[in-house]
């Protein structure tokens, strides 16, 4: 009985510090408006911009452009809150309230 509880208490301290670490990203639920669209050519790095993953909106900084497939832009993103970084072409990037 003993041993269980001591179990118990480092499973639950163990699992907050993993969400401590391990954050899920916040998503914002936003209807698309041409006004959202961004110009590849304008994005610089280290702009923040919304990047789309389905009806979803992930705030996001742009880290590197990518111009090996030229005239076909693609980027390197970071997302706020996970801080993961992956790489994502311009359609899935919206104008952020802040940017621009």
């Amino acid at each position: 009985r003993k041993k269980t509880k001591s179990m118990i208490k480092a499973i639950t301290s163990l699992s907050f510090l993993v969400s401590a670490l391990f954050q899920t990203p916040t998503y914002y639920e936003i209807q698309p408006t041409e006004k959202d669209e961004i110009d590849p050519s304008d994005v610089k790095e280290g702009d923040s911009l919304w990047y789309e993953l389905g009806s979803q909106r992930i705030k996001a900084t742009v880290m590197k452009i990518h111009t090996d497939d030229f005239p076909n832009l693609y980027f390197t993103i970071r997302e706020e809150k996970s801080n993961s970084e992956r790489q994502t072409i311009a359609s899935r990037l919206k104008r952020h309230p802040k940017s621009f």
